[in-house]
């Protein structure tokens, strides 16, 4: 039986409010060694972790993180309060560099996958997203790989030395597409939903990512076709139905 690597996909994020420090944390703390965060970009330049267009869910606010200050994303609280209610009401919007400081602390973890959203790119431009998250990653650099749906972004990212890249397929045509060939990279994300619907989908030169999946069976059928890792949600309910299954840590 071949297990798939786990990835906590914006860290434990069914019971936490995502791409929250308290998330993050919480997967480490169950044993997650691979993680999923999304960045975007302050209007002062500062990556933030961050996955919506705007912060209304999240944060309460139809607005963009790409129009505040660092100082009006400070006031903000990430509690995502229509699921969570009041339980997370002074947890702070994350910046990339505290999220760094967590992993830096947190030795067990193997891999953080950066995405970088293209909101990013459209606002910043692609080089200079590419520096200010360079920068903030700079200390845990090599455990971090960065991923993206820009091309434009992975593609100013492959000259830098050492560093791992990951493009996430909008479509499974994509991968043919002259862009992926170009980029060759080491990681290709995928949704389950837009996966070939039966067959081996492996490639050569490539590990594919697979997400959002939360039952144990389904992501055992998806590393039987070529995932080597799976994205969750319910990181630490698919940590313990590996280990009911015989998975070793």
């Amino acid at each position: 039986m071949r297990f798939p690597e786990l990835v906590a996909h914006r860290g434990y994020a069914l019971r936490y409010p995502e791409n929250t420090l308290a998330a993050c944390a919480a997967a480490f703390e169950a044993g997650a060694r691979n993680i999923e965060v999304d960045v975007q970009i302050s209007a002062d330049g500062t990556p933030f972790l961050c996955h919506d267009a705007t912060l209304e869910r999240v944060c309460g606010r139809p607005v963009s993180l790409a129009d505040l200050t660092d100082a009006e994303v400070a006031e903000l609280c990430a509690s995502e309060p229509e699921r969570l209610g009041a339980t997370f009401a002074r947890e702070p919007v994350a910046s990339l560099e505290a999220f760094c400081d967590l992993l830096g602390r947190s030795p067990d973890a193997r891999r953080a996958f950066i995405e970088v959203k293209p909101v990013a790119v459209d606002r910043h431009g692609a080089r200079a997203t590419l520096r200010a998250v360079l920068e903030r990653l700079e200390p845990v650099r090599e455990r971090c790989i960065l991923i993206s749906f820009s091309a434009e972004l992975l593609t100013a990212a492959r000259g830098e030395r050492g560093l791992e890249l990951g493009l996430i397929l909008a479509d499974w045509g994509q991968l043919e597409s002259d862009d992926a060939r170009r980029l060759a990279p080491e990681y290709t994300f995928c949704d389950h939903r837009k996966l070939p619907p039966a067959g081996s989908f492996e490639r050569p030169g490539t590990r594919f990512a697979v997400y959002e999946v939360v039952d144990a069976r389904q992501a055992l059928d998806l590393a039987a076709r070529g995932a080597d890792f799976v994205e969750t949600f319910a990181i630490v309910e698919m940590i313990a139905a590996f280990a009911r299954m015989g998975a070793a840590r």
